[in-house]
């Protein structure tokens, strides 16, 4: 799957990632980029950091909160391989 591909997902649905975090532990996420998700203000405390095409931000649905991951470290999208 393509970056881009990704998004749209994101943009379409609660999608089920699971990636390697820098430190190399593993972690699951309920992610999306649906607006009705997202918060209508921004979060309190999130400093605005430099873009990086390797860095996808999502909304994690569990935790409420924006995380972010490197792309090429997703390990399983929806409960299939990639």
């Amino acid at each position: 799957m393509e970056k881009s591909e990704l998004i749209q997902l994101l943009h379409n649905s609660v999608v089920d990632i699971e990636f390697v975090k820098k430190d190399g532990t593993n972690r699951k996420m309920k992610a999306t980029l649906k607006p009705e998700y997202l918060p209508s203000v921004e979060t309190p405390g999130r400093v605005a950091r430099a873009k990086s095409d390797e860095v996808v931000s999502v909304w994690d649905t569990e935790a409420e909160g924006w995380r972010s991951f490197i792309f090429s470290s997703l390990t399983n999208i929806n409960g299939v391989s990639v």
